[in-house]
């Protein structure tokens, strides 16, 4: 599940014709970059040997890329900033990945390839992506559309999009620590099939409970985020000192990749978590100051005034 989506009507959500030139660009750039990107990762995917570590390492760059193409179209056409700046942390974080992958391990014209275009293209996507964010923020367009003029009511709106940005991105980094348990993509045991299961549902519910949690201020649902919340962080230190174990023998190139690959997933996951309990506790203070039935009654009345427009006409 990708968090938030709230209903793409025109007054919420923008049509293409109304993006400016730099907006244009940067979608484009970066659509290009994510479909270069896939297309040489699934070449790879079908072609490598499901037993090698590059097989287990394209699928994290598949989900990675998903997750990408979910943060730019909400971020151009909902001019949401923190959406924008998950996609431009996404797109650093599979350039890590890539340059990981290349660096340790056999080199071969493919990885050259991916390596230099992500190399190419990322540098055009972080500086858009940042002037972009900016302005989105400074502007607040989409904020004033929602919550209006008062200023208490815009700052926690703010708040409540970090968190909300920052649960994608856990989202994300915690798809990716699923997907990693598996060193092998033939070679599966049962304590691999059973941390996988165990990770994904973790990591879905513990999304799922601080979504709803917050989108209906229900404190209840708050409280099991809490509890599912040290799960990750838990399992991600786990990875790292088993990792660090693994590493310190006689590991193949390809596993060492992975290895480190996974080390710097799992660094990642539990710096998002420690942000995601700052917020979400200011977040849940702010519970009850009419918040939540902007956000709900605004969608429902443009979509009201649009019927009784038509029946109008």
């Amino acid at each position: 599940m990708l968090l938030p989506i709230p209903p793409c009507i025109s007054d919420l959500c923008r049509k293409f014709r109304d993006l400016n030139k730099k907006e244009i660009v940067f979608l484009l750039v970066s659509t290009l970059s994510i479909l270069s990107c896939f297309c040489l990762t699934i070449e790879r995917m079908v072609s490598v040997d499901k037993s090698s570590p590059d097989f287990t390492f394209t699928v994290v760059i598949v989900v990675n890329l998903v997750f990408c193409s979910y943060y730019i179209a909400t971020g151009i056409f909902l001019e949401r900033p923190y959406d924008v700046m998950m996609f431009i942390i996404g797109a650093i974080i599979i350039l890590i990945y890539l340059i990981v992958n290349y660096s340790i391990g056999t080199t071969t014209p493919y990885r050259l390839a991916r390596l230099i275009s992500a190399c190419v293209l990322c540098p055009i996507i972080v500086l858009l992506g940042v002037y972009l964010a900016w302005n989105y923020y400074r502007s607040g367009k989409l904020i004033f559309r929602t919550v209006g003029a008062v200023e208490k009511e815009q700052v926690m709106y703010k708040i409540m999009y970090k968190f909300f940005g920052l649960l994608q991105l856990d989202l994300q980094l915690g798809a990716s620590l699923t997907v990693l348990v598996l060193k092998h993509g033939d070679d599966v045991s049962k304590l691999q099939i059973g941390l996988v299961c165990a990770v994904g549902i973790l990591t879905l519910s513990s999304s799922l409970s601080g979504y709803f949690g917050v989108r209906l201020e229900n404190r209840k649902l708050m409280h099991l985020y809490a509890l599912l919340w040290i799960c990750l962080p838990c399992y991600a230190v786990f990875n790292i000192v088993q990792t660090a174990i693994d590493l310190v023998g006689n590991t193949p190139a390809g596993k060492e990749s992975l290895g480190q690959v996974t080390c710097i997933c799992c660094s990642l996951s539990i710096c998002t978590r420690a942000l995601i309990l700052y917020f979400g506790c200011k977040v849940y203070r702010s519970f009850g100051n009419g918040l939540k039935e902007k956000e709900h009654d605004l969608p429902l009345q443009l979509i009201k005034d649009k019927v009784r427009a038509l029946r109008g006409a």
